[in-house]
């Protein structure tokens, strides 16, 4: 099993006991599709979750989920850097999904999916590996 995250590891940092930010599961809206059809993807990119330009384009910097989250930890107190690869601060995040798969709208009744097994170890694996302080749960509906 491998790690599925949409941003860098940095060892020291995020690989252990930093921030996870875990959604339901990959995937983007239609607008999204549309807007990032067009972006170059870099796979090699170093990317922070609240910097995901180098390697998805700058599209990504207007994707609806992310931004909320950014928002978020504005209001929370603490804005996340957008340049670059920001402080530590930006890098302890790491942003995965519970699922492993890809579809672009959630299901009308997910719990199915979250229960599968497959699916329940995906999530337990990320958690093992990352060894979590603080797990944040987000949903976009």
């Amino acid at each position: 099993m491998e790690l599925n995250i949409a941003n860098s590891i940095f060892k020291g940092i995020n690989d252990k006991k930093g921030l996870m930010i875990c959604g339901y599961e990959w995937g983007f809206s239609k607008a999204d599709q549309i807007s990032t059809e067009k972006s170059e993807y870099n796979e090699d990119a170093i990317t922070i979750f609240s910097n995901k330009v180098p390697m998805y384009g700058e599209k990504s910097s207007q994707w609806k989920y992310d931004t909320r989250i950014i928002n978020w930890f504005k209001l929370w107190g603490h804005p996340l850097s957008q340049i670059e690869l920001g402080t530590d601060f930006e890098k302890s995040i790491v942003q995965t999904n519970w699922c492993n798969t890809k579809a672009n709208k959630i299901e009308e009744n997910y719990y199915h999916k979250l229960t599968n097994s497959t699916q329940l170890e995906n999530f337990i694996f990320h958690i093992k590996e990352l060894e979590p302080s603080l797990i944040f749960l987000w949903v976009l509906q």
